[in-house]
């Protein structure tokens, strides 16, 4: 079976909402690459022991960054309705299960999709002459 369980995906997000570093992908010091290796291959074999989906820790970690993407994009098209409607939500659009709200929770929530505003960089900044 390669699609995981509801309870895969449960003890997924609570893994991921215990190591937010990992979930965001934060973690990039050989040191950190290791430990998070060693995590993905734990949590592998516990979601593994639920049955369904059976994956080694690099597989369940392609899941949870295909998963991300997924998010991502369907909430840059959350955020994209809300701008062209003034802040109401298109009826087209996907709707997020709990299971979603919480991984994108997780992911500093639906603007995550929009980058950091805080870390934006001007390349051109305007010059007042005086």
């Amino acid at each position: 079976m390669s699609r995981p369980t509801s309870q895969q995906l449960e003890a997924l997000v609570e893994f991921l909402e215990l190591n937010p570093g990992i979930a965001k992908g934060l973690l990039r010091t050989a040191h950190a690459k290791n430990d998070t290796r060693r995590k993905w291959d734990d949590i592998s074999l516990n979601l593994n022991a639920l049955g369904g989906a059976q994956k080694i820790g690099k597989g369940w970690a392609k899941y949870w960054a295909d998963k991300k993407c997924t998010l991502k994009k369907t909430c840059a098209q959350h955020a994209q309705s809300m701008r062209r409607t003034g802040g109401g939500v298109a009826d087209d659009l996907p709707t997020l299960s709990p299971l979603d709200q919480r991984w994108i929770a997780i992911m500093r929530g639906v603007h995550f999709a929009s980058g950091d505003s805080y870390l934006a960089v001007i390349p051109f900044p305007s010059t007042v002459s005086v």
